[in-house]
Protein backbone atom coordinates (compact mmCIF):
# COMPACT_ATOMS: atom_id res chain seq x y z
CA UNK A 1 0.00 0.00 0.00
CA UNK A 2 1.12 3.81 -0.98
CA UNK A 3 0.12 6.76 0.92
CA UNK A 4 -0.08 10.06 -0.17
CA UNK A 5 -0.38 12.05 3.25
CA UNK A 6 -1.57 15.62 3.55
CA UNK A 7 -2.53 15.29 -0.67
CA UNK A 8 -5.35 18.04 -0.82
CA UNK A 9 -6.68 17.81 -4.31
CA UNK A 10 -3.18 16.81 -5.68
CA UNK A 11 -3.01 13.21 -4.89
CA UNK A 12 -0.12 11.17 -6.44
CA UNK A 13 -1.32 9.05 -9.16
CA UNK A 14 -1.30 5.24 -7.58
CA UNK A 15 -1.54 6.33 -4.07
CA UNK A 16 -4.20 6.48 -1.52
CA UNK A 17 -4.98 10.20 -0.74
CA UNK A 18 -5.12 10.97 2.89
CA UNK A 19 -6.19 14.20 4.39
CA UNK A 20 -8.02 16.03 7.56
CA UNK A 21 -10.24 17.73 4.70
CA UNK A 22 -12.40 15.79 2.47
CA UNK A 23 -11.89 17.16 -0.99
CA UNK A 24 -11.16 15.69 -4.29
CA UNK A 25 -8.34 13.18 -4.31
CA UNK A 26 -8.36 12.51 -0.79
CA UNK A 27 -10.13 8.87 -0.27
CA UNK A 28 -9.26 8.29 3.37
CA UNK A 29 -9.92 11.35 6.14
CA UNK A 30 -7.32 10.91 8.83
CA UNK A 31 -4.60 12.64 10.68
CA UNK A 32 -1.08 12.38 10.48
CA UNK A 33 -0.68 11.92 14.01
CA UNK A 34 -3.16 9.36 14.13
CA UNK A 35 -3.28 6.96 10.10
CA UNK A 36 -6.35 5.16 10.06
CA UNK A 37 -3.91 2.01 9.30
CA UNK A 38 -3.00 -1.00 10.61
CA UNK A 39 0.82 -1.64 11.97
CA UNK A 40 3.28 -2.17 9.05
CA UNK A 41 1.05 -2.42 5.99
CA UNK A 42 2.33 0.78 4.38
CA UNK A 43 5.48 0.43 1.75
CA UNK A 44 5.54 3.81 0.89
CA UNK A 45 4.73 7.44 1.95
CA UNK A 46 4.90 10.85 0.11
CA UNK A 47 3.85 14.01 1.59
CA UNK A 48 4.47 17.45 0.12
CA UNK A 49 4.23 20.65 1.36
CA UNK A 50 2.43 18.89 4.76
CA UNK A 51 5.08 18.23 7.71
CA UNK A 52 5.83 22.18 8.06
CA UNK A 53 2.33 22.95 9.18
CA UNK A 54 2.00 20.03 11.98
CA UNK A 55 3.04 20.83 15.38
CA UNK A 56 3.19 17.77 16.44
CA UNK A 57 5.93 16.28 14.19
CA UNK A 58 6.92 13.84 16.68
CA UNK A 59 4.02 12.21 17.48
CA UNK A 60 3.61 12.49 12.71
CA UNK A 61 7.05 10.51 12.82
CA UNK A 62 5.72 7.86 15.12
CA UNK A 63 2.83 7.42 13.18
CA UNK A 64 4.70 7.15 9.84
CA UNK A 65 7.05 4.52 11.80
CA UNK A 66 4.49 2.40 12.72
CA UNK A 67 2.41 2.06 9.79
CA UNK A 68 5.30 1.65 7.62
CA UNK A 69 6.87 -1.89 7.13
CA UNK A 70 10.48 -2.67 7.89
CA UNK A 71 12.24 -1.13 4.69
CA UNK A 72 8.93 0.95 3.86
CA UNK A 73 10.19 4.29 2.08
CA UNK A 74 9.06 7.82 2.98
CA UNK A 75 8.98 10.60 0.69
CA UNK A 76 9.17 13.77 2.46
CA UNK A 77 9.14 16.83 0.38
CA UNK A 78 8.77 20.25 2.66
CA UNK A 79 10.65 23.81 2.60
CA UNK A 80 14.25 24.37 3.29
CA UNK A 81 15.21 26.48 6.09
CA UNK A 82 16.25 29.26 3.21
CA UNK A 83 13.25 29.61 1.04
CA UNK A 84 11.49 31.85 0.61
CA UNK A 85 8.12 30.04 0.04
CA UNK A 86 8.48 28.99 3.69
CA UNK A 87 8.40 32.44 5.19
CA UNK A 88 5.72 34.31 3.37
CA UNK A 89 2.85 31.29 4.87
CA UNK A 90 1.98 32.51 8.33
CA UNK A 91 1.02 28.89 8.95
CA UNK A 92 4.01 26.96 8.76
CA UNK A 93 5.42 26.04 11.75
CA UNK A 94 8.84 25.24 10.84
CA UNK A 95 11.66 25.05 8.22
CA UNK A 96 14.10 21.95 7.35
CA UNK A 97 17.65 21.57 7.15
CA UNK A 98 18.96 18.97 5.19
CA UNK A 99 20.07 17.28 8.11
CA UNK A 100 16.98 17.57 9.76
CA UNK A 101 16.17 13.64 9.72
CA UNK A 102 19.61 12.51 11.10
CA UNK A 103 18.05 12.94 14.28
CA UNK A 104 16.20 9.92 13.64
CA UNK A 105 18.66 7.84 12.02
CA UNK A 106 20.25 5.69 14.69
CA UNK A 107 23.61 5.18 13.00
CA UNK A 108 23.72 9.30 12.18
CA UNK A 109 22.73 9.88 15.73
CA UNK A 110 25.69 7.56 16.76
CA UNK A 111 28.33 9.16 15.11
CA UNK A 112 26.89 12.88 15.39
CA UNK A 113 25.84 12.43 19.17
CA UNK A 114 22.64 13.83 18.41
CA UNK A 115 19.84 13.52 21.09
CA UNK A 116 17.14 10.61 21.17
CA UNK A 117 13.98 13.28 20.37
CA UNK A 118 12.02 9.84 19.32
CA UNK A 119 12.78 6.75 21.46
CA UNK A 120 12.00 3.42 19.68
CA UNK A 121 12.04 4.55 15.93
CA UNK A 122 15.11 4.55 13.26
CA UNK A 123 14.53 6.15 9.98
CA UNK A 124 17.38 5.66 7.98
CA UNK A 125 18.24 8.86 5.68
CA UNK A 126 18.63 7.10 2.34
CA UNK A 127 18.70 10.32 0.13
CA UNK A 128 18.17 14.24 0.57
CA UNK A 129 17.85 15.96 -2.46
CA UNK A 130 17.94 20.37 -2.49
CA UNK A 131 15.92 21.73 -5.25
CA UNK A 132 16.74 25.36 -5.95
CA UNK A 133 13.37 25.68 -8.22
CA UNK A 134 10.03 23.11 -7.38
CA UNK A 135 10.06 20.89 -10.03
CA UNK A 136 6.65 21.00 -10.11
CA UNK A 137 7.16 24.84 -11.56
CA UNK A 138 9.92 23.75 -13.75
CA UNK A 139 7.46 20.88 -15.33
CA UNK A 140 4.99 23.98 -16.13
CA UNK A 141 6.82 26.25 -17.76
CA UNK A 142 6.93 26.34 -21.72
CA UNK A 143 9.38 26.94 -24.19
CA UNK A 144 13.05 28.46 -23.77
CA UNK A 145 11.97 29.73 -20.65
CA UNK A 146 11.34 26.18 -19.54
CA UNK A 147 14.83 25.14 -21.23
CA UNK A 148 16.27 28.12 -19.47
CA UNK A 149 15.12 27.38 -16.17
CA UNK A 150 15.60 23.56 -16.51
CA UNK A 151 19.09 24.05 -17.13
CA UNK A 152 19.99 26.21 -14.57
CA UNK A 153 17.90 24.81 -12.11
CA UNK A 154 19.83 21.45 -12.47
CA UNK A 155 23.48 23.07 -12.66
CA UNK A 156 22.89 24.75 -8.94
CA UNK A 157 21.06 21.53 -7.65
CA UNK A 158 24.15 19.66 -8.55
CA UNK A 159 26.26 21.84 -6.96
CA UNK A 160 24.38 22.13 -3.74
CA UNK A 161 23.96 18.65 -3.40
CA UNK A 162 27.78 17.17 -4.09
CA UNK A 163 28.53 19.56 -0.74
CA UNK A 164 25.16 20.21 1.04
CA UNK A 165 26.98 21.32 4.61
CA UNK A 166 29.31 23.85 2.38
CA UNK A 167 25.35 24.67 0.80
CA UNK A 168 23.72 25.42 3.69
CA UNK A 169 26.65 27.14 5.56
CA UNK A 170 27.47 29.82 2.90
CA UNK A 171 25.18 29.51 -0.27
CA UNK A 172 22.45 30.15 1.24
CA UNK A 173 23.33 33.48 2.83
CA UNK A 174 25.54 34.89 0.23
CA UNK A 175 23.56 33.84 -2.65
CA UNK A 176 19.97 32.60 -1.99
CA UNK A 177 17.97 29.90 -0.89
CA UNK A 178 16.50 26.78 -2.03
CA UNK A 179 12.96 26.13 -2.18
CA UNK A 180 12.47 22.37 -1.52
CA UNK A 181 14.31 19.66 0.06
CA UNK A 182 13.45 16.29 0.03
CA UNK A 183 14.44 13.38 2.16
CA UNK A 184 14.20 9.41 1.06
CA UNK A 185 14.12 7.52 4.70
CA UNK A 186 14.05 4.20 5.12
CA UNK A 187 12.07 2.22 7.79
CA UNK A 188 14.04 0.19 9.66
CA UNK A 189 12.45 -2.36 12.28
CA UNK A 190 14.25 -4.67 14.67
CA UNK A 191 13.64 -8.55 13.18
CA UNK A 192 11.11 -10.15 15.27
CA UNK A 193 12.37 -14.05 15.81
Amino acid sequence: MKLDVGCGPYKRAGYIGVDVARQPGVDVLGDATRLPFAEDCVDHIHTRNTLEHIPAIFDTLREFYRVGRNGAILEIMVPHFSSYEYWRDLTHIRPFSVFTFDHFDREKMKINALPDYVPGIDLQVVRTVLHWWDPQQVAAKRGFKRIMLKTLDGAINWLANKKPFLCERLWCWWVGGFVLVTFHLRVRKPAVW
